[in-house]
């Protein structure tokens, strides 16, 4: 059985620049700055979260497998977030300087969400919690 725990890993060519995005304008918390380590990465979560991201960067599996994630940058991975305020969220993000790439609207499957990007350009949705139920 899995334990509720995760972790995701983004591959960025700046592991503190990655750290700061997500800690500065997102909100997320740091958990772990080893990006000057011999094994260099970093892991942050929103505060409540029970997954984190950790930042690695695209040559940490040796450079044969460099190309493949190097790719990935601003590709990858496409995530979900969720929130009780969708549009005090937006407004608080566009406050920051986060690139918004739509602002709140119903789709197709009845959600109402959002769009931005992070400073690698990933597109991040970001979904109303009560369309959830």
């Amino acid at each position: 059985m899995f334990s509720g725990q995760a972790t995701f890993a983004m591959y960025v060519p700046d592991i503190r620049e990655a750290l700061a995005f997500y800690t500065d304008k997102l909100g997320f918390r740091e958990i772990d700055d080893q990006s000057e380590s011999e094994f260099p990465y970093a892991t942050a979560a929103l505060p409540d979260a029970s997954w984190r991201f950790v930042f690695v960067k695209p040559d940490l599996h040796g450079e044969e497998l460099r190309e493949r994630f190097q790719a990935e940058i601003g590709f990858a991975p496409h995530f979900l977030l969720t929130t009780d305020d969708l549009n005090a969220e937006v407004k608080r993000l566009a406050d920051k300087g986060v690139e918004v790439t739509s602002y709140p609207k119903l789709d197709a499957n009845g959600m109402i969400q959002a769009h931005f990007k992070d400073h690698l350009g990933n597109e991040i949705t970001l979904i109303a919690t009560e369309s959830l139920f």
